[in-house]
């Protein structure tokens, strides 16, 4: 299944990687449709400090795409390189018969 989630890290990066892949085999992100959040409610930038991060993120929700709504998607153009906010709620846009290789880097900024 999907896992709909988002990192710690200040940054992330995928560099895709699988020639003549789907481009539906992307990356996407999401809001929550509870939330109204692209990141986690304690993020600074959502500014939601009295919801509770587990109304976004609970059992159910991070496995099924009905929790979510779909912001932007990114296809899986190869060797494209594709750089985020890490703390965007994201997916991989989905899953085939076909393989998918990508690198993904992550790292934070020096403030």
């Amino acid at each position: 299944p999907l896992v709909y989630h988002s990192d710690s890290q200040d940054y992330a990066a995928a560099i895709y990687l699988s020639p003549d892949l789907p481009f539906n085999m992307g990356t996407s992100f999401w809001c929550s449709k509870t939330g109204g959040c692209r990141r986690p409610p304690n993020n600074p930038l959502e500014n939601k400090p009295l919801l509770d991060t587990r109304t976004v993120y609970n059992d159910y929700s991070i496995l099924n795409s009905d929790a979510w709504t779909l912001v932007d998607r990114v296809g899986s153009v190869y060797n494209r390189l594709v750089l985020w906010d890490a703390q965007l709620i994201h997916s991989a846009s989905e899953y085939g018969d076909t393989e998918r290789l990508v690198h993904l880097f992550f790292f934070n900024v020096k403030r």
